[in-house]
Formats: structure tokens, C-alpha cells, sequence
């Protein structure tokens, strides 16, 4: 992999290894160092013989709210809660007993799932916490 960054970079790998990477000086190093590079500022080079510097596409926000990478859409998550946990939720919100609260102020899991008959995904919980509390 070939990099070149605008400043100097100094890469250290819980290894011990160091890398320096001179400003505007394209180099040759090892994947790893160079993605770690690229993630403190460096670019990609191309391999052809201009070696021209490689421009990240940016992630763009789709309609969904996921957005696209690299001109694939990332598909919605299916995170749309039931009405029946949604109105779990606001039972505890009623009931406002700070032993089924963790220090946050979500819902502990054990409660939620107890309360429900089964167990709830922590994905499904947080997503129908945040509808009872915007209901």
C-alpha cells in the first residue's frame, strides 16, 4: 500500500512499532500502517504511473437514514418496535419505580423482558424506549 499525507504522521502499533510518514512524500509501507495512516489523514496513492492520490467517497445520507457507501445502499434496520412493547415501556414511565431504571434512566433489560413474556433484542428495547418517551 502507498500513502502520502500533507503533514508529517508518526504511526505507533501496539507492537512498539513507529512509522514516520514525511509530509508530501508518498511511501510504500505494510497495510496495516498505512490504514492506520489513512485514518490519521493520509491518502491513498493509486498504482499507476501518475500516482495520482485515490479521494475517499464520502458517506451520503439516503432517504432511509442510513446512507450509501460507495454507491451501495445500506438497507434500513428493522427496528420498528410493537405497539405491545411500546406500551410496556410507557407502563414504566407511569410507574416511575427507580428499582426497574438503570442509572441512565433506560429501563433495565430483565424488567423489560419480565414485563413482555419474552426476550427483547437490545436494539428493539432502546428503539421503543425512545418511542414511549417521544409519545
Amino acid at each position: 500500500m502507498k500513502v502520502v499525507s500533507k503533514e508529517d504522521i508518526r504511526v505507533a502499533t501496539l507492537s512498539g512499532g513507529v512509522f514516520v510518514l514525511t509530509a508530501n512524500e508518498a511511501v510504500e509501507c505494510a497495510d496495516e500502517i498505512g490504514l492506520i495512516a489513512m485514518q490519521m489523514g493520509a491518502k491513498l496513492v493509486s498504482e499507476s504511473k501518475t500516482n495520482e492520490v485515490v479521494e475517499e467517497q464520502p458517506v451520503e445520507e439516503s432517504a432511509e437514514g442510513r446512507g450509501t457507501y460507495y454507491g451501495e445502499d445500506i438497507p434500513p434496520e428493522e427496528n420498528t418496535p410493537s405497539a405491545e412493547l411500546v406500551s410496556v415501556m410507557e407502563a414504566l414511565i407511569e410507574g416511575g419505580d427507580p428499582v426497574n431504571f438503570k442509572t441512565d434512566g433506560s429501563p433495565k433489560a430483565n424488567v423489560v423482558n419480565k414485563a413482555i413474556g419474552r426476550t427483547v433484542s437490545t436494539s428493539e428495547r432502546e428503539a421503543a424506549w425512545e418511542e414511549a418517551l417521544n409519545s
